[in-house]
């Protein structure tokens, strides 16, 4: 699983909604949390024991914690070559321009 919307679509059809009543949250949080692809580590442990409950593999804190990271990753990255392609800030130019230097 290399997202956190694959580890809430592990989960038996519908997933969010079964997710959402193994860990007592409500429908529209999980529905969020996979739709923004994120899951906050506060709930961590309560997904983890929810996959362990029902014998879903590959859902550990430690897998969620990679999941995480690489996501930062990505963000970082987009975030500064956001920042580097930014557009620079105009240069004033007419005759306002040379009234007001």
């Amino acid at each position: 699983m290399e997202r956190f919307a694959d580890i809430i679509r592990a989960w038996p059809e519908p997933s969010a909604a079964t997710l959402a009543r193994d860990i007592n949250r409500p429908l529209a949080t999980v529905r969020v949390w996979r739709n923004r692809d994120k899951i906050p580590s506060t709930a961590w442990p309560d997904v983890v024991a929810a996959a362990k409950h029902r014998a879903i593999e590959g859902v550990t804190l430690e897998a969620l914690a990679s999941i995480a990271a690489r996501g930062r990753g990505v963000r970082s990255a987009a975030a500064t070559a956001g920042q580097s392609e930014a557009a620079p800030s105009p240069i004033p130019s007419g005759p306002m321009a040379t009234a007001n230097a």
